[in-house]
C-alpha cells in the first residue's frame, strides 16, 4: 500500500492494477488445467471398456482331432472394445489390466472325453477336464488373469476330444476387464 501525505492528510493510492488481459490469460489457463484433467479421465474411462461373449457354432459334434485344436467361437453376443475375434477365436488384450475370462462346454452321445484349455501367448495356463459316460455333460471355467496390452487368450479342444454344440450356445468364450493396472 502506497500511502501519500498530502496537506496533512494520508491518501490511499492502490498498487497498479494488472492489465485485464493478463488476468483474463491467466484465468484461461486455470481453467484449461483441470478440464484437460478431466477429459483425459474421461478418454481412460471409455477405452477401458473391454468384454466379449461368443457361441461356438450350430453344427453339432466338433472333433475328435489328431492334434489340440483352437476353438473359434463364430456367433458374437458381445464384442464392446472389438477385442474378440470370430474369424481366429482370439481375444488380443487392448489394455493391460485384470480380465476375468470363462468358458461353458457341452459334450454328449459318446463316450470321449471333452477336455478344454486355455492359453496365454501359445503357452497353456489351465486345462479343463470331463468324461462322458454316454449322458449329456457339461462343463464350465473361469478364471482372472492379470494381462499386457498385445497379450493373446485363446480356447483349445484338446487332442482327441470332443463337443457338442447347438444353436442355443452350449459353448461359450466370455471376458471381461475388471480393472486396469
Amino acid at each position: 500500500m502506497v500511502f501519500q501525505r498530502l496537506i496533512g492528510i494520508l491518501i490511499y493510492t492502490p498498487p497498479p492494477k494488472e492489465p485485464l488481459e493478463a488476468r483474463l490469460s491467466t484465468s484461461e489457463r486455470e481453467l484449461t488445467t483441470p478440464r484437460n484433467d478431466v477429459q483425459e479421465l474421461k478418454r481412460q474411462n471409455t477405452d477401458q471398456k473391454v468384454a466379449f461373449s461368443a457361441g461356438f457354432t450350430d453344427s453339432g459334434a466338433v472333433g475328435p482331432f489328431n492334434t489340440e485344436t483352437t476353438l473359434v467361437y463364430s456367433r458374437v453376443i458381445t464384442n464392446i472394445g472389438k477385442a474378440y475375434s470370430p474369424i481366429t477365436g482370439a481375444f488380443t488384450v487392448p489394455v493391460g489390466g485384470v480380465y476375468y475370462i470363462r468358458f461353458t462346454a457341452a459334450h454328449t452321445g459318446s463316450s470321449e472325453f471333452m477336455g478344454i484349455s486355455r492359453s496365454k501367448n501359445g503357452q497353456s495356463i489351465m486345462y479343463s477336464p470331463g468324461n462322458n459316460a454316454g449322458g449329456y455333460e457339461t462343463l464350465s471355467d473361469g478364471l482372472s488373469l492379470e494381462l499386457e496390452e498385445g497379450d493373446v487368450v485363446y480356447m483349445g479342444l484338446s487332442l482327441g476330444n470332443r463337443l457338442v454344440d447347438s444353436r442355443v450356445n452350449h459353448n461359450t468364450f466370455s471376458g471381461f476387464l475388471l480393472f486396469s493396472v
